[in-house]
C-alpha cells in the first residue's frame, strides 16, 4: 500500500468513528429527551475537531505495513458481520415488538466487528473500542429498559467511537497544544 493510500485509510479511520460517534450521541440524547440545539452543536463541533486533528495526525504518521489479501478478506468479513448483526438486531427487535433492544444489540455487533479490524489495521486501540461498545450494549440490554436502555447503549457507543477517533487524532492535538 502506498503512503497516499495509507493516509487515505487513516483519514477514513478518523472520519467514520468521529461522525458515527456523533450520530450515536445525538441518538442517546434523543432517547433521553435532551436533543436540543446546544448539545447537538457541541457534539458536532467536537466531531469536527476530532476529524481536523485526525487529518493532521495522518500527515504526521508513516504508512503502516501493506495490507495483505488475507487482511482484505478479514476486513470484508468483519464489515459483513457488522451489517448482518445490525440488520438482525433491527429484525429481532421489531419481531419481538421491543425497539428498545435494537440500539444495544447494534452496539454489540458494531463493537465485535472492531476485534478483527484491530489486527488488520495495526490499531490495538480498536480492542478498547470493541470492549467498551460490547460492554455498554450488554449492560444496557440487561440493566435498563425502554428509553434508558436506548440512551445508555447509544451514549456509551458514541463515547467509544470518539475514543477510537481520538487514538489517531491525539498526536496532532498534543503537537498543536505544545
Amino acid at each position: 500500500m502506498s503512503a497516499p493510500e495509507a493516509q487515505k485509510g487513516a483519514v477514513f479511520g478518523v472520519a467514520v468513528p468521529a461522525f458515527m460517534g456523533a450520530i450515536w450521541l445525538v441518538g442517546g440524547l434523543a432517547a433521553l429527551g435532551r436533543a436540543q440545539s446546544l448539545p447537538i452543536a457541541a457534539i458536532l463541533i467536537v466531531s469536527l475537531v476530532l476529524f481536523g486533528f485526525g487529518l493532521r495526525a495522518t500527515r504526521l504518521r508513516t504508512a503502516r505495513p501493506p495490507r495483505t489479501p488475507r487482511d482484505s478478506r478479514i476486513f470484508g468479513a468483519a464489515v459483513a458481520f457488522e451489517t448482518i448483526g445490525a440488520v438482525g438486531a433491527v429484525g429481532l427487535g421489531n419481531a419481538l415488538g421491543r425497539a428498545d433492544v435494537i440500539p444495544p444489540l447494534v452496539a454489540i455487533a458494531v463493537g465485535l466487528h472492531f476485534i478483527p479490524l484491530a489486527r488488520v489495521f495495526h490499531r490495538p486501540g480498536l480492542y478498547r473500542t470493541a470492549l467498551v461498545m460490547v460492554a455498554g450494549g450488554t449492560v444496557a440490554l440487561i440493566g435498563w429498559t425502554g428509553d434508558m436502555r436506548e440512551a445508555v447503549a447509544a451514549l456509551v457507543a458514541g463515547a467509544a467511537l470518539w475514543m477510537g477517533s481520538m487514538e489517531i487524532a491525539w498526536p496532532a492535538l498534543v503537537r498543536a497544544l505544545a
